[in-house]
């Protein structure tokens, strides 16, 4: 075993939103720090190849389209000229900027960063690799933040024609024909982007709704919007075969109804999903156990089946969300200072960055009939939204599900407007124990899209609200 020259008090492997947070809060606790990514700069696949730069592609479509969504207010605007290597440079724009800034703070907080590829050489001995060799630290707590990478099926192609969401990210071309391989909130995303710029998308999804697992009168709002800027939408179906050619990419699918097709596209995405990178640590050089799904298993407090070793992220059960990263981090600096803090978030907001938005937290109502549990749920429309038709914006709705006995609100969803922002407030009342009559007699902003959340908790309250009366 090699000699053990650097010893840290917490040693984060992985520097996304998760790694960093961590590193950031010990560093300000006075621990000694060392963050490691392969990446020479910190904020992981969100910052770099995820969320970031998708959301500034996604401001960047919604510009493109603004004329045609102008023209029914008397508004019209010639054809945009679209400049995609500005596009692409202005992204890179907002990436950079981003990623400097927390390399300057990696900076002032004394947290040693290197950029190196780790591996457990022993459960008390992480072994690194960079551009001066191989050498192993030592610490007295280490954290597991390396996150995932995205799903591919063996023995599909892997060629020039062929993406997964971080390549669609890099906009090298637009293709006239798209397929997009999944429905669910990246591949919905990415759609969205590329319709924009001019791409003919098809989407398949073996599911028989787009977002499975959501709510579907919410999912039903922004299918709609999507079947008016895809040519196809295949639902209950299943790519059989991929054969990739110089020119074009031939995909043959099985239709909901079993009889299959074959189509042809200048590119196809492939958006169906992500699983855990626990598979690049090492760990069979300790006693950490990984479950079914390859996820690492910890206890409530992020504690793996090694006293010493915690891990968070993307790398455990859970939403594979940047934010609840973020969570744990801290939750896990906290327990190595002493605390006896728990992993028992009562709502975890979820969105869908399409147009319109979907952002759901909390107990959702399919869950609840899942587990019979009795919830009322009410909705506020947005068509009843001063606010929202004033922006044209009037698809959609705010929902709350809510305890019949006492109020309490148990979980919500919006879609349309402004629901990225929205959900906050439902996810903190919830964590509050807030009731239907609390977010009811808070005065809101008029007029503003947070009063369908008041008004929506009023119908429970009174039957109807002062701007919309249910059936």
């Amino acid at each position: 075993m090699a000699e053990i020259k650097e010893r840290y008090d917490l040693v984060v492997v992985g520097a996304g939103p998760g790694g960093y947070t961590a590193a950031f809060y010990a560093a300000d606790q006075g621990l000694s720090v060392c963050l490691i990514d392969q990446r020479g700069l910190p904020g992981g696949v969100c910052l770099h190849e995820g969320c970031i730069p998708s959301k500034a592609l996604l401001h960047a479509a919604s510009m493109a389209t603004l004329g045609a969504e102008a023209a029914p207010l008397g508004i019209t605007y010639q054809k945009p000229e679209l400049d995609f290597s500005q596009i692409k440079s202005w992204k890179d724009g907002v990436v950079r900027q981003l990623s400097q800034g927390l390399q300057a703070l990696t900076r002032r907080r004394n947290v040693t960063f290197i950029t190196a590829r780790a591996a457990f050489q022993s459960a008390d001995a992480l072994q690194i690799e960079d551009q001066q060799g191989r050498r192993v630290l030592g610490f007295k707590h280490l954290l597991l933040a390396s996150g995932s990478r995205a799903i591919w099926p063996s023995g599909w192609p892997h060629g020039a024609r062929m993406m997964d969401a971080s390549q669609a990210l890099q906009l090298e071309e637009i293709p006239e024909r798209l397929l997009v391989i999944g429905g669910g909130y990246i591949g919905l995303e990415m759609a969205t982007v590329y319709a924009a710029f001019g791409s003919q998308i098809d989407i398949v999804e073996m599911a028989d709704r787009l977002l499975p697992g959501m709510d579907q009168d919410l999912v039903q709002v922004l299918q709609q919007k999507i079947q008016n800027n895809v040519n196809n939408i295949y639902l209950s179906s299943k790519v059989l075969n991929i054969h990739e050619y110089p020119d074009q990419v031939q995909v043959e699918m099985s239709a909901a109804d079993g009889s299959p097709q074959t189509q042809a596209y200048d590119r196809v995405l492939v958006a169906i999903g992500r699983h855990a990178g626990s598979d690049r640590l090492a760990l069979q050089n300790t006693a950490i156990a990984l479950d079914s799904h390859g996820c690492v298993k910890v206890d409530a407090q992020r504690r793996t089946t090694e006293n010493k070793v915690f891990a968070i992220g993307d790398l455990v059960e859970g939403p594979m969300l940047a934010h609840k990263a973020a969570y744990e981090a801290r939750l896990v600096v906290d327990v190595i200072l002493g605390s006896k803090r728990v992993y028992d978030p009562r709502a975890i907001p979820a969105v869908v960055f399409t147009k319109p938005e979907i952002a759901v937290c909390g107990l959702q109502e399919n869950e609840a009939q899942a587990a019979r549990q009795a919830v009322q749920v009410h909705r506020f429309p947005f068509q009843a939204s001063g606010r929202a038709l004033a922006l044209h914006q009037s698809s959609g709705f705010v929902k709350l599900l809510l305890n019949p006995q006492d109020g309490r609100v148990l979980g919500g969803g919006v879609v349309g407007a402004g629901a990225a922002e929205l959900i906050g407030e439902i996810a903190l009342a919830i964590e509050m124990g807030a009731t239907a009559m609390d977010l009811a007699l808070t005065i809101h902003a008029h007029p503003g899209l947070s009063e369908s959340i008041m008004e929506a908790a009023e119908i429970f309250e009174h039957g109807q609200s002062t701007h919309h009366m249910p059936r």
